[in-house]
């Protein structure tokens, strides 16, 4: 959040300024995926209070890759998610619109697959 302005204009080099523009900056979240994390890692995630969530990754052969979420953070300082439209959204658990009074519901993974292409759904 304290580098808006870099992370815009490297959007904008790599994506085009329609997705540079098409950011929502009302409830960004930073994902890190790696093969480990420490418990120091684990810990300061914690500690931040910031939507931060670590995933591991396992490759088993050629084929197969296992994430595995390890620690979610959810910020109190963060908005109502609001969802953009002009941006995929393929997460199993994406925020849908919530009821009148702001409340976000989660789609399950059955509803995400029911929404999901083809070509998603056989992979």
């Amino acid at each position: 959040m304290d580098h808006k302005a870099d992370f815009r204009l490297l959007v904008q080099e790599n994506m085009g300024k329609e997705k540079a523009d098409a950011i929502e900056w009302s409830a960004p979240r930073l994902i890190c995926i790696a093969a480990d994390f420490t418990r120091y890692d684990l810990h300061a995630i914690k500690q931040m209070g910031r939507n931060i969530e670590l995933i591991r990754y396992r490759r088993f052969g050629q084929d197969l890759l296992m994430l595995d979420l390890l620690t979610s953070v959810s910020s109190s300082r963060v908005s109502q998610p609001v969802i953009n439209p002009s941006m995929p959204m393929t997460d199993g658990a994406m925020a849908v619109a919530g009821s009148a009074k702001g409340a976000t519901r989660h789609k399950t993974n059955s509803e995400s697959l029911a929404d999901a292409g083809e070509a998603l759904t056989n992979l």
